[in-house]
């Protein structure tokens, strides 16, 4: 399922959850008032917002820049647009409300361009505020805050291993990185020899995906701030060890390589051994490294490589994370998750820790999961009441891993 169509079945249930509170409200005001309306589809909404340059020193003008408001919703993809006046301010007016579309908002500036979700099911939304900077295409305003890699499955009968990768990189100065024209100066990512099946999810706008030697890049513009990009693919193996070798270009605050023990061994030459560590009731192999500079080079040696069908020994690896259900966004969700516990309960043990390397049943592994899942919406939550997840991020991961759990139960 598509981020989009995830947002737009998150919105529906949003809406349809609001009506119903609504509804008994109302029926309970209107035995003293008889009061009988609510809002509903066919309502109509203004949006009125402010534009403003967040590049310190700049002289520009925002005056005259476009705004533009998308509705997008099965077959619906409808825009208008409205021009922004002297003292920064629009004003959209007119929106005739439909709970079946997903509403945005977004400006262009320098090639870049900035935008908000918009939601519109209670009415008019308090001031939008969207800040644009002055562009460079100087990659020196990148760096790596953090990348994890997880080598989920190892398919014997292709000789694949399948991988998830995310990488949080951040801008932070006050100019929005814009791809420049020669190919050195966009923004890429290596991926191992003879990789396949590449699939790229990021949250910026308007972002394009094209291939590169050896890996891709991204042509999107990257405003100030962390932004993830997160991305699956798999590549091909012989013999039972494969050395993983991988150039940080941006180098990385924090490293974090992760593999289920029952999928396949861990250790890196350069980073050290590898630790184990309990996610849910599953056992995982984690190496870590902090402050890697621009430019490394590692490698990791993959051991334990399955010769022989990995259906009669295991029925994990991607069986488990089920990629036709969560797409690479969900998967990315799942990882930074898994990530997560990694670092906060090292060291506990699973009561299965065996059972995995001599064979699990299926049905065994469909529980662990949704156990695992039901700890990691608990933690979720946990980090959303500390504010140490934001609620755009709470309310994203919660979606996918609810959709994951419907499809064990």
């Amino acid at each position: 399922m598509s981020p989009q169509a995830l947002r737009l079945a998150w919105r529906r249930l949003v809406s349809r959850g609001v009506l119903l509170l609504l509804l008994a409200a109302l029926i309970a005001l209107a035995s003293f008032t008889g009061l009988r309306t609510a809002y509903s589809q066919g309502m109509t909404v203004s949006v009125q917002g402010r534009v403003s340059n967040g590049t310190p020193g700049s002289t520009s003008s925002v005056a005259g820049l476009t705004v533009t408001l998308h509705a997008d919703g099965g077959t619906r993809h409808d825009h208008s647009d409205t021009i922004v006046e002297e003292d920064g301010r629009f004003s959209i007016d007119e929106i005739t409300y439909d709970p079946t579309v997903v509403y945005g908002i977004s400006v262009r500036y320098q090639d870049a361009i900035y935008g908000n979700d918009l939601d519109l099911s209670a009415g008019a939304p308090p001031t939008v505020l969207i800040t644009i900077y002055e562009a460079t295409h100087s990659l020196d305003v990148l760096s790596t805050d953090s990348t994890s890699i997880l080598f989920a499955a190892a398919d014997s009968d292709a000789q694949t291993i399948s991988a998830l990768e995310i990488v949080k990189i951040t801008n932070e100065s006050s100019y929005t990185y814009v791809a420049g024209t020669e190919p050195m100066n966009l923004l890429r990512f290596g991926l191992p020899d003879g990789y396949r099946d590449l699939r790229v999810d990021t949250r910026l706008i308007g972002a394009d995906i094209v291939e590169v030697d050896r890996g891709f890049a991204v042509l999107s513009s990257v405003p100030p701030g962390s932004h993830d990009f997160m991305f699956t693919y798999e590549f091909p193996y012989s013999g039972t060890q494969f050395t993983f070798e991988k150039t940080m270009r941006y180098g990385a605050k924090s490293l974090r390589i992760l593999s289920p023990v029952e999928v396949l061994s861990l250790s890196s030459p350069e980073l050290g051994p590898a630790s184990t560590v309990a996610i849910g009731e599953r056992d995982y192999q984690l190496i870590e490294a902090t402050n890697i500079d621009d430019g490394s080079r590692i490698s990791v040696v993959l051991g334990g490589l399955p010769k022989q069908t990995l259906r009669q020994r295991l029925t994990g690896g991607f069986d488990g994370l089920r990629l036709e259900y969560a797409g690479p966004i969900g998967l990315a969700v799942l990882l930074g998750i898994l990530v997560a516990f990694a670092l906060v309960r090292r060291g506990r043990r699973s009561e299965l820790a065996s059972a995995g390397a001599h064979g699990v049943r299926s049905g065994d592994l469909s529980r662990l999961e949704r156990d695992a899942l039901r700890d990691m919406i608990a933690d979720l939550e946990g980090g959303f009441r500390s504010g140490s997840v934001s609620e755009t991020d709470y309310r994203r991961r919660r979606r996918v891993l609810e959709t994951r759990l419907a499809t064990l139960e």
